[in-house]
């Protein structure tokens, strides 16, 4: 079996793992997403397309039991993640949860009689970076850059490679990886290749993370997935200041829409970021600006 289906496989109901054991690894290299809906079977996903596996559809009760499985058998210790509606598994693998939303005051605090999951699988690419490369560098320096895509464009897979295609190049690299999804750490040790000199921060949320390695592992790099607050937005604003590059990932379809949104407005305005990427699935360059929103190619 691929990597990915060995982590998954411990989490999995007997029914739905001896489909994805099954399953030809043609198809198994090329999924990115396994898709689990009660009352339906299980599929693969590929970019697009769908790729259903030979199994009979799943019950309310199996999705209860991944779920559960996936949550450590403990919702409770797992609260914050659910909250963001995603758990993380070993491997780097993230599990989206949908059910019932319990709110307080408002706002989501729990979910409740989960009847889909939708888990994410990562996995190393050596070589997907290569087309980005040259955008990273300019006359012997490192340039900052903002991947942008819509959900599941392939900007972690991206982010991975580059860590270790400049990690490898000789840059000091500082990952700060919030959610296990680009090192995918175990005790601390990173489980899919980021470089040889590269620090990661696991589990660390991203504002902390970044300013910690700002001051203590002089980084050439940081590395990290997702800006989603505000108090991010200004990490990165901070390592600008401080002369250190800085590798991110945003959802977005383009400059325009990137601009658009309140919390990267002020950073795209200040110039943080001297190339802003435009991907579409999966992994592929669609656009390159230059940090002003002009396009370069």
């Amino acid at each position: 079996m691929s990597d990915w289906r060995g982590a998954l496989c411990p989490y999995l109901t007997p029914t739905v793992r001896a489909a994805l054991e099954a399953a030809p690894a043609e198809k198994a290299a090329r999924a990115t997403e396994l898709r689990l809906r009660a009352g339906r079977p299980p599929c693969l996903l590929a970019a697009e397309e769908r790729l259903p596996l030979d199994a009979p559809p799943v019950s309310a009760e199996d999705i209860a039991a991944m779920a559960d499985a996936m949550l450590g058998h403990s919702a409770h210790t797992r609260r914050a993640e659910l909250r963001e509606g995603f758990v993380t598994l070993p491997g780097g693998l993230r599990a989206g949860l949908c059910g019932r939303a319990v709110l307080r005051e408002g706002r989501l605090d729990a979910l409740q009689d989960i009847a889909s999951l939708a888990v994410r699988l990562a996995r190393a690419i050596p070589g997907a970076a290569d087309g980005l490369m040259p955008q990273l560098r300019s006359a012997g320096r490192l340039r900052s850059a903002l991947l942008l895509s819509p959900p599941g464009g392939g900007k972690t897979t991206l982010l991975r490679d580059a860590a270790r295609q400049l990690s490898l190049g000789g840059a000091q690299v500082a990952v700060v990886d919030e959610r296990s999804e680009l090192a995918a750490c175990l005790r601390g040790v990173p489980t899919l290749d980021v470089g040889p000199n590269t620090d990661v921060l696991d589990g660390c949320p991203k504002a902390e993370g970044m300013r910690l390695a700002l001051r203590a592992l002089s980084p050439a790099v940081i590395v990290t997935d997702e800006l989603g607050h505000a108090r991010d937005v200004l990490a990165v604003r901070e390592a600008a200041r401080c002369g250190v590059a800085v590798l991110a990932s945003a959802h977005g379809d383009d400059f325009a829409d990137a601009a658009r949104r309140p919390m990267l407005r002020a950073v795209l305005a200040e110039r943080a970021f001297e190339r802003v990427i435009a991907l579409r699935a999966p992994g592929r360059i669609a656009a390159v600006y230059d940090g002003g929103g002009k396009r370069l190619a």
